[in-house]
C-alpha cells in the first residue's frame, strides 16, 4: 500500500517507503533510509498462519492468527481493514497464551485515499547512510529465525541492524561504551539476557532492552514476545562489534504510545 504513516505525540515520527524520520529538537532525523532490502524470510519458516474475518470499529477485516510452527503457541492476532490494509487491531500473547500487549482502534470516521501528511524531505532532514560492508561486523543471523534485512550509520556515529523473522521486527543498536544505570528513563524492569544485567521496557508498541558487553552498550527494539531476546543476545556476544549508547535516542518514541 502507498502513502506516509506520521504518529503525533510527544516526537513525531514519520514512515514511508523510502524510510522512516523522527522529528527531534526541531530537525529531521533519519532513523533508517531503505535501498535494495534483502529478502525477509517466509513467515511460513517459523510460524503457522490461519485467516478469518471479523468487524473491527465498524469496519470489516481480515483476522491473521500468527502461532509458532510445531508448538502451536499462539503469538498473535493482527486485524487488518479489507479496504486498505490499515492495521486497526493488534493482540499479543505470551508463552502461557496471556493476552499481554493489545492495540487496538475504537472508531474510523474516514480513512481518506491518497491524502498523505507533508513528506520530511520539506525540512532539513540529517540523513543516516548505509552501513558499508565490513563495519563494525555483526551477525547475518540471530535467536530463532531472525534474518539481518539491512545496517545503517546514524549521525552520531551509532550503527543499527534491523532483522526479521518475516513476522516480527527487531532492531540492534549498538556504540561502545558503558551503560549510566542510575540515568536510565524511568519505568524499567531489571533483568537477565544471557547472564548480562539489563533493562526491560514494555509497552503497548513494543519492548526496548538495555545491556552491556565486552565495552559495548547494546539497545534492542522489538515488537516480538520478550522470550526471543535471550537467545538474540547470546549471538551478539562477539567481541568484535562494537556499537553503541542510544538509551535516550531509542526510549523516547515509546512516550507517544
Amino acid at each position: 500500500m502507498d502513502g506516509v504513516v506520521e504518529i503525533l505525540g510527544t516526537r513525531t515520527v514519520v514512515s514511508d517507503e523510502s524510510g522512516r524520520y523522527v522529528l527531534d529538537d526541531d530537525e529531521w532525523q533519519t532513523l533508517w533510509s531503505e535501498s535494495d532490502i534483502p529478502e525477509a524470510p517466509a513467515p511460513s519458516e517459523k510460524y503457522d498462519l490461519s485467516i478469518a474475518t471479523t468487524a473491527v470499529a465498524g469496519r470489516e477485516t481480515q483476522v491473521v492468527e500468527v502461532s509458532s510452527t510445531g508448538t502451536h503457541m499462539l503469538r498473535e492476532r493482527r486485524f487488518i481493514d479489507e479496504d486498505t490494509g490499515i492495521l486497526l487491531r493488534r493482540e499479543q500473547f505470551d508463552d502461557q497464551g496471556r493476552a499481554v500487549r493489545v492495540v487496538s482502534i475504537r472508531s474510523v470516521d474516514d480513512i481518506a485515499d491518497g491524502a498523505s501528511p507533508e513528506h520530511p524531505d520539506d525540512s532539513p532532514v540529517t540523513d543516516a547512510q548505509v552501513a558499508p560492508d565490513g563495519h563494525l561486523p555483526a551477525p547475518d543471523t540471530v535467536g530463532d529465525g531472525w534474518v539481518l534485512q539491512g545496517s545503517y550509520t546514524l549521525t552520531d556515529g551509532t550503527v543499527q541492524r534491523y532483522y526479521s523473522d518475516g513476522v516480527f521486527g527487531l532492531s540492534v543498536f549498538q556504540r561502545a561504551g558503558t551503560v549510566d544505570w542510575e540515568h536510565l528513563p524511568a519505568g524499567s524492569d531489571e533483568t537477565e539476557l544471557d547472564g548480562h544485567d539489563a533493562r526491560l521496557w514494555i509497552g503497548a508498541s513494543g519492548t526496548v532492552a538495555v545491556w552491556e558487553m565486552d565495552d559495548t552498550v547494546y539497545t534492542v527494539v522489538t515488537d516480538a514476545p520478550g522470550s526471543e531476546l535471550d537467545a538474540v543476545v547470546d549471538d551478539f556476544e562477539n567481541p568484535q562489534a562494537l556499537f553503541g549508547r542510544v538509551v535516550r535516542f531509542v526510549i523516547s518514541p515509546f512516550s507517544l504510545f
